[in-house]
């Protein structure tokens, strides 16, 4: 079934999975003195909003033909959400620090995969229809 797709399509759609699944890792995890904290995507709110972002934006690459590149509305709303999604895990890596409370030396906050594959694939999914442009399925 994967081989009717062409492959920007492919390619975005296996950018779309990864960032659902991301969600559901470890985002991050906050050492104090001898306890350890992890969390997920779903934890602080901000793992709901990519995962409609990203399952939105999977729907829209899955619904028409599959041989076919996006394009027009379609492909705007299909790299909007997933570049949203990659965004709005960017600001979250760059901000995890600022939520530790200011003056614990023996804090620290150290990023989990799920974020980094978040801001991966939302950001290189977001590019791959520029970057595969005019590729079309040969079968």
């Amino acid at each position: 079934m994967i081989k009717e797709f062409c492959d920007q399509k492919k390619y975005m759609l296996i950018a779309a999975a990864v960032g659902v699944i991301s969600a559901f890792l470890p985002w991050a995890s906050v050492k104090a003195g001898g306890f350890s904290v992890s969390a997920n995507g779903l934890d602080g709110g901000d793992g709901y909003i990519t995962i409609i972002l990203f399952a939105a934006a999977g729907y829209l690459t899955f619904r028409n033909e599959k041989s076919e590149e996006l394009s027009g509305n379609n492909l705007y709303m299909v790299v909007g959400g997933l570049g949203l999604a990659g965004l709005l895990g960017l600001y979250d890596l760059i901000n995890a620090n600022s939520t530790m409370p200011a003056g614990n030396p023996y804090a620290s906050v150290s990023i989990g995969i799920g974020l980094y594959l978040t801001v991966l694939a939302g950001l290189a999914g977001a590019a791959i229809p520029f970057v595969l442009k005019n590729n079309k399925n040969k079968e």
